[in-house]
């Protein structure tokens, strides 16, 4: 653990789909939980009550996404200090805090997250301008896989999104043969509405488990009513939405610096190939031989070296590398490098720089990181 004078930094990384917290030096979080519809603010404050009792003499690295605009690092900015949530903050580009993880300060980044798909360069420690958002997150491909187990279920004529909190009891029946079993009544009974959140964890279950980028095998897979069969076909369709362009919406990093016009559906190909054509050219070679893979939708087997095949083609002549070794919690452990430099007691923006310029010490205080 790094300390700036007495107190431990604290890291946390609050993501679309989980909370990560913890303290700098650590490779891992201590806090690990899923955000399950909380504000931003609510999710800063329960990682930090659960990580100390005294969080107003804490100084705190608060690692926020590319795309978050001014005025929601201005509301959490407010959140902490007058919640008395941490003796100061520091704002970390998200994307920047990954490079670091794979111990590199320039790099293309390949961001799949829980609410959305990125593509950004950063060049020695800093975001420029050029990177891509699309829609198209862990969350939106769980719910193409609700619908897959959806039209499944009407084809076999059992229901496949079931949990296994909805099963009263059931029998083993064998490979295949349609399943026995009792549904609670207590479920049975629920809106459509209220059941929704437990197919999307029977969906998020199975996307996990099953998915695929690349020639597979068939897997077999058991759901909570028993009945067991064989996965093929939808191995690679729920993995290939990452790569579809269908109904993505697209988003600029910076806009007022990017070229105007509006941005067409794009999938993660498409997306890497516009990047690289946004920078200037004395970044290409660079950024081509340090492609990092993070994020959650990054653990897919077989993803990177789908990735890695497809770039080489796009760019025979060019010396292409993806790197995949630092998916899970980079984010976190980036934030945690940086947070035991020595310089970060000095970026620091504390209360007092509060008290003395209100809201604007974020302007007068900042780390580049933020851009």
């Amino acid at each position: 653990m790094y300390t700036v004078g007495d107190n431990t930094v604290h890291v946390v990384d609050i993501g679309h789909e989980t909370c990560k917290g913890g303290y700098a030096g650590s490779e891992q979080p201590c806090v690990f939980e899923k955000r399950e519809g909380r504000s931003y603010e609510e999710s800063l404050t329960g990682v930090l009550t659960y990580i100390t009792e005294d969080t107003q003499d804490i100084p705190l690295i608060n690692i926020e996404d590319p795309f978050m605009g001014k005025d929601a690092r201005k509301q959490t900015f407010i959140h902490l200090i007058e919640g008395s949530m941490c003796s100061g903050a520091l704002f970390i580009n998200g994307a920047v805090t990954d490079c670091f993880s794979y111990g590199k300060s320039t790099g293309l980044l390949v961001r799949l997250c829980g609410g959305s798909t990125q593509v950004i360069p950063v060049v020695d420690g800093y975001c420029v301008t050029g990177g891509l958002k699309s829609s198209r997150g862990g969350e939106e491909i769980t719910k193409f896989t609700r619908e897959i187990l959806k039209k499944k279920s009407k084809e076999l004529g059992t229901d496949l999104l079931l949990p296994p909190v909805a099963i009263e009891e059931k029998r083993r029946v064998a490979l295949e043969q349609l399943p026995e079993y009792r549904e609670k009544s207590s479920y049975k009974t629920l809106t459509e509405d209220k059941k929704y959140p437990y197919e999307m964890e029977v969906a998020r279950n199975f996307k996990e488990s099953v998915s695929f980028v690349g020639h597979c095998q068939p897997k077999y897979y058991e759901f909570a009513t028993g009945f067991a069969t064989r996965i093929f076909s939808e191995r690679n369709e729920i993995a290939d939405r990452v790569f579809s362009s269908e109904g993505a919406v697209i988003e600029r990093l910076d806009p007022h610096k990017q070229m105007p016009g509006a941005v067409e559906e794009m999938g993660l190909l498409e997306m890497v190939k516009a990047v690289l054509e946004s920078v200037d050219l004395e970044y290409y070679d660079m950024l081509l031989g340090n492609v990092m893979l993070t994020g959650g939708g990054s653990l897919m087997p077989g993803i990177a070296e789908h990735l890695q095949g497809e770039m080489m083609k796009m760019y025979p002549n060019s010396r292409v590398k993806v790197a995949a070794d630092k998916r899970e919690f980079s984010t976190f452990f980036g934030g945690s490098i940086l947070g035991s430099l020595s310089a970060t007691s000095t970026l620091m923006i504390t209360k007092a720089d509060y008290l003395e310029c209100g809201i604007s010490a974020l302007e007068r205080k900042r780390s580049e990181w933020v851009r």
